[in-house]
């Protein structure tokens, strides 16, 4: 029998404003509820950070790369990275995108 593939869509997804215009995590949750994302939360880091970065957990490159391809139609710079061991916002959720 053949193995059901999850729903990316199902997963939790949290969107940081990391340095961002005020309201930019707000947009990129819009976006994605749109597209059917539907656990996305949004929050603030505590760093700056700099560009449209997608961090996913270990085992979540399918994910990122599918959220990145939303995001590359508004913000063509978006990049994907795996999440950093020792950094509690990369590894806070599934998927983490920094506006």
């Amino acid at each position: 029998p053949q193995e059901a593939v999850p729903d990316i869509k199902q997963e939790s997804v949290l969107v940081l404003n990391g340095g961002g215009a005020k309201g930019s995590a707000g947009e990129v949750m819009a976006l994605l509820k749109k597209e059917g994302y539907e656990k996305v939360s949004l929050g603030n880091t505590t760093k700056d950070y700099t560009g449209v970065v997608v961090y996913f957990a270990s085992q979540k490159e399918n994910m990122a790369d599918e959220i990145k391809k939303l995001l590359l139609k508004r913000y063509p710079s978006a990049t994907s990275r795996g999440a950093m061991e020792n950094d509690k916002e990369t590894m806070a959720r599934s998927e983490e995108r920094r506006v």
